[in-house]
């Protein structure tokens, strides 16, 4: 077996024999080695997740582990379109034991309160033989945090108990002096 990256191609090996009884006996043959072609690749997100508001980016690096140079389709798909998502490039020619990177921007419209919600994105990589796949997870952060919701509400609340105990105290303060 030959590793994957050996280039294709057809090579002559000169092979020697040697007995291991007697050294003096040996015997010398030519021989044509035929590689054939392999193709193999990995795909890897650096990062996988990322949290941010409205635009965020990931990388697409496509690893060519073959011995021929590879031509992918880098796709980008968000199945509940709620995000746009853009490629740049839309195609990579990767030489074999090399890797090529592709960006991906997705972005799309914030909530306004609540929980950071979290988007799936189905990154792909495809040739004519070859389908690679990858999941990014994009958090995005809501327009109005929910710590800082929670600090308005206690203040309104201290607000309104502040308003109700002056207002009731000026009402009993307001009456006559009881007879």
């Amino acid at each position: 077996r030959f590793p994957p990256t050996t280039v294709v191609g057809d090579y002559l090996v000169v092979i020697t024999i040697t007995s291991t009884i007697d050294a003096t006996r040996r015997s010398t043959h030519d021989l044509w080695l035929h590689v054939d072609p392999v193709e193999a690749a990995s795909l890897k997100l650096r990062p996988s997740v990322v949290t941010a508001g409205s635009r965020g980016r990931f990388g697409a690096i496509v690893v060519n582990e073959g011995n021929v140079q590879l031509d992918f389709t880098v796709t980008a798909l968000d199945e509940t379109r709620v995000l746009d998502t853009a490629v740049q490039p839309l195609t990579l020619s990767v030489p074999p034991a090399s890797e090529g990177i592709a960006e991906i921007t997705v972005s799309g419209r914030r909530p306004w309160f609540g929980q950071p919600s979290a988007r799936t994105v189905q990154i792909g990589a495809d040739t004519p033989t070859l389908q690679l796949r990858a999941l990014a997870t994009f958090n995005q952060q809501p327009r109005i945090p929910r710590g800082l919701l929670t600090m308005a509400m206690l203040a309104g609340i201290i607000g309104l108990w502040a308003f109700i105990f002056l207002f009731g105290v000026g009402l009993l303060r307001g009456q006559d002096d009881p007879a």
